[in-house]
């Protein structure tokens, strides 16, 4: 292929880029103009960066409004919510002539038959393009309580004729084919570029330091591991950083009972998580997804630790499972069980005498970055699979 000479003009977040290969990403939740972006936003914006390396993007979003009634005109099936009554403008209300895009990305829209509709229009515009849907999270029905399991009958009636529109399924599962649509398998990555290595990192003796970062829910899982520091009685002083807020977190706070080694630190800036991380040994992810349905997860948190070159434990399956010698990982089971912090302590005990500890954040974040970083993970899956037709 004939690559042309691309020109880029600036508009704040927004690059125009006249060139060969056109696509559209439309995604809710993100707001590129504003201050001070969310995680969610950061990784969207990585996403369409690492696009844009290739070919012409062009961005549309619509913000999910927060306030109740307009979560209840969700739920309700005959009337059109703001939220949907945004997706119409952005992509059907607007002067976007979909015959100049060959590609489409979604980033997990939120399912009906009105977005199967928009979708219809689209296809309709412009039969030839290709639409691509990025599906975080596979099956997700379980993630959804009390009123809001409406929603999953709303995204069913939906699923059942996205084959019609959709052409290929992007999700962190392993799944070749959901709702009848191919799948491509991509990883959930990161920008290592952006994510500070731990530095001058040194292990105390007799001493395990966790940390723990999420938006708390059921599904994470906490409750295990601090159930497992109070029954734990070896020989080692075991610290546990909770970083972060969420639904759960109270319930975590009472079950951790003013234990003095469970550290409940709130929301952190990224300057007083880089001093957390300098001084954490292990790092844990999700103990908790079997609760919500899930046994595989490409999960954020990990590839974060990751890039921090910390070592990871996790009870859902992950990449790590599929990576045969990689040594710095350990899982544990996806049940109800307490963690045992003793097996942690052994696993913490190995790295540390198979490594030097000088040089074990410099070797997690070197081998996971050629898996996990977003021009190896995401990009080069998309262009090779689906715009270049390398399968």
């Amino acid at each position: 292929m004939i690559m042309k000479e691309r020109k880029h003009v600036v508009i704040n977040f927004l690059i125009i880029t006249q060139g060969y290969m056109r696509l559209l990403y439309f995604c809710e939740e993100f707001n590129p103009f504003s201050t001070k972006k969310s995680g969610i936003e950061k990784k969207v914006y990585s996403q369409i960066m690492s696009l844009r390396e290739e070919m012409d993007v062009k961005v549309e979003y619509s913000v999910v409004p927060k306030n109740t009634l307009d979560r209840i005109c969700f739920i309700l099936p005959f009337i059109w919510s703001k939220r949907e009554s945004n997706w119409k403008a952005k992509l059907m209300d607007s002067s976007i002539n979909y015959r100049d895009f060959e590609y489409m990305y979604i980033r997990k829209p939120s399912l009906s038959l009105k977005f199967y509709s928009i979708l219809h229009y689209i296809k309709k515009q412009n039969p030839s393009i290709k639409i691509m849907m990025e599906i975080p999270t596979y099956p997700n029905t379980n993630e959804y309580h009390g009123i809001k399991k409406i929603m999953v009958l709303k995204s069913v009636n939906c699923e059942r004729k996205l084959r019609k529109v959709v052409d290929y399924i992007l999700t962190y599962s392993r799944d070749k084919t959901i709702w009848g649509i191919s799948c491509l398998n991509i990883a959930n990555c990161v920008d290592y570029s952006s994510i500070a290595p731990r530095e001058h990192y040194c292990p105390i003796k007799n001493t395990l330091r966790m940390t723990f970062v999420a938006d708390f829910m059921y599904w994470h899982g906490a409750d295990r591991l601090i159930q497992g520091i109070a029954q734990y009685k070896g020989n080692y002083d075991v610290i546990l950083n909770i970083v972060g807020n969420g639904a759960e977190i109270e319930n975590l706070k009472r079950l951790a009972n003013n234990d003095s080694r469970i550290i409940f630190h709130g929301f952190k800036t990224s300057e007083e998580m880089n001093e957390i991380f300098n001084n954490t040994d292990i790092a844990i992810d999700s103990l908790g997804r079997h609760r919500s349905g899930i046994t595989y997860n490409s999960t954020l948190k990990g590839k974060e630790y990751s890039a921090r070159g910390i070592p990871v434990v996790s009870a859902v399956q992950t990449e790590f499972d599929y990576m045969p010698g990689y040594k710095y990982y350990l899982k544990v089971p996806a049940d109800e069980s307490v963690i045992v912090v003793d097996d942690i302590v052994k696993f913490f005990e190995k790295v540390l005498l198979d490594n030097n500890y000088e040089t074990i954040t410099t070797e997690i974040r070197s081998i996971t970055e050629n898996i996990f970083d977003f021009s190896k993970g995401f990009k080069k899956p998309i262009m090779e699979t689906i715009i270049r037709g390398d399968k």
